[in-house]
């Protein structure tokens, strides 16, 4: 099971080790901050809305639309969103 961490506007997020997503943290429902990790998954505290690390997607709504993915880039072992 994977886990991620919020840094600035960014959710990085190791599903499996060694494999590094990243994403913005603004929610598609209504545009709160999504910056709470729970386990394999992250939830926006304004709705409730529940997202996969994995892939964005949503598990749990309102939102309807998948976290927005960011690009990331590794220099050693420094990880960069934007």
């Amino acid at each position: 099971m994977g886990s991620a961490v919020v840094v600035g506007n960014f959710i990085i997020a190791q599903p499996t080790s060694g494999v590094f997503h990243a994403y913005s943290t603004v929610c598609p429902h209504q545009g709160a901050k999504v910056d709470i990790v729970e386990g394999a998954t992250v939830r926006c505290p304004k709705h409730n809305s529940v997202f996969d690390i994995e892939d964005g997607s949503v598990i749990e709504g309102p939102a309807r639309d998948p976290l927005h993915p960011a690009d990331l880039s590794a220099e050693g072992t420094t990880l960069t969103a934007s």
